[in-house]
């Protein structure tokens, strides 16, 4: 929530440069997440979707296929491209089971 605050904080710094309006954004933004996982019984199973899908996307797949382009090894089979094509490959595996079995939990606790 960190970078959040600061964006609006510094969005806001040239009208309002208190302390009050620092405590008032980071409550109201406390308050509204609480709210939201309130509102939302599987708000948690939610979270963890987004996590399965977007962090394996993030830390394994898209720097495996990024280091393929960039270092040129696409365009050359050989045992470098079968093994970082093998790491993208599990990646996306993890990345399909993972939501797969989340989206069932949020099915099954609706």
């Amino acid at each position: 929530m960190t970078p959040i605050i600061h964006t609006i904080e510094e969005r806001f710094l040239s009208f309002y440069k208190t302390r009050k309006f620092s405590l008032l954004i980071k409550t109201s933004l406390v308050i509204s997440t609480i709210a939201v996982a309130l509102a939302l019984p599987f708000f948690g199973y939610l979270l963890s979707l987004v996590g399965a899908f977007l962090s394996v996307t993030t830390s394994v797949i898209l720097p495996s296929l990024c280091y393929l382009k960039i270092s040129g090894t696409y365009k050359r089979f050989g045992l470098e491209w079968v093994l970082i094509g093998f790491i993208a490959f599990i990646g996306i595996m993890v990345a399909i089971v993972g939501t797969y079995t989340l989206s069932e939990d949020i099915a099954r606790n609706i």
